[in-house]
């Protein structure tokens, strides 16, 4: 029985090797997007340093769209847009 994931696609199947080849992307990852092949699904980039790699690039952008959001920001006594660099 396979493991049904999000949007009931499934996590292995065996029509998806039928049709790209063993080794096409066949493999459904939980908490990935799109399907991966059998050499990048057994590579697992799921250790520490690529976490740590995730986490920094979101706060990057998340800072980077505060910053925009900041800049855009106008005075509520003035109106006149900050200048925040």
């Amino acid at each position: 029985m396979a493991r049904t994931a999000p949007e009931g696609r499934q996590a292995a199947s065996l029509d998806k090797p039928a049709e790209l080849g063993p080794l096409g992307p066949v493999w459904w990852r939980f908490g990935r997007p799109g399907r991966h092949c059998l050499t990048d699904v057994l590579d697992n980039p799921d250790n520490r340093t690529a976490y740590d790699q995730r986490r920094q690039a979101r706060e990057k952008k998340a800072k980077q769209a505060h910053r925009e959001l900041m800049q855009t920001l106008a005075c509520a006594d003035c109106g006149q847009v900050s200048a925040v660099t």
